[in-house]
């Protein structure tokens, strides 16, 4: 099996927060930001009870997800 190889990086940022919508449901927003780069790693919606679950020690919880 080919080993994968990683990118360290310096100074990455999480940023989670709720998001409330009169077209959709409510969902948690979760980004991880490069600041040096300024490049969005990752952008995920999870919905608040999915959320909720996956704190609580729920595994595989799906969710969407965007790789930047």
């Amino acid at each position: 099996m080919k080993k994968l190889s990683v990118i360290k990086l310096k100074d990455t940022r999480i940023t989670m927060g709720r998001v409330t919508s009169n077209t959709e449901k409510d969902y948690i927003s979760i980004r991880i930001d490069d600041e040096p780069s300024c490049l969005r790693i990752v952008d995920i919606k999870i919905g608040l009870e999915d959320f909720a679950k996956a704190l609580t020690g729920m595994s595989f919880i799906e969710c969407e997800s965007e790789l930047c």
